[in-house]
């Protein structure tokens, strides 16, 4: 079983930023809407994916299986057995990208950027790196 007629996609948040675990639904997204912080869901029907964002924490991940599965388990419209499909970042198959009508390749660079703090952290760690090998001479 395919796409469905009459049945929308749903794209959903699951992150615990707030101090809870929540899944909210995102409405009229799109590809800019999928946030490296946390576990995207996408509800495709008879596919879940569970998009994992490269920053999201392991509390997200393991609170988001649980949502997805009871989401699934509470569902009354006919979807039979329902597959969940991982993600990754930059690795989205055409099965997930059909549901972003305007997916932009060029947009998927800045989920791999480092964060301005992480950067300047790791050229300062690089510094120290490199004042060290020149003051012991290696």
């Amino acid at each position: 079983m395919g796409i469905v007629v009459g049945f929308e996609p749903r794209l959903y948040a699951c992150s615990n930023a707030s101090g809870y675990f929540l899944m909210k639904e995102v409405p009229n997204f799109s590809q800019q809407d999928l946030n490296i912080n946390d576990i995207m869901v996408l509800d495709a029907f008879s596919t879940v994916f569970m998009w994992m964002g490269t920053k999201a924490c392991e509390i997200e991940k393991k609170n988001s299986y649980k949502k997805i599965d009871e989401y699934i388990k509470n569902k009354n419209d006919g979807r039979g057995n329902c597959q969940v499909v991982e993600v990754d970042p930059v690795g989205e198959p055409i099965n997930f990208r059909t549901h972003f009508p305007e997916w932009e390749e060029e947009f998927i660079a800045k989920w791999l950027e480092l964060d301005p703090y992480d950067a300047e952290l790791a050229r300062i760690k690089q510094e120290k790196h490199d004042a060290a090998h020149e003051k012991w001479g290696t």
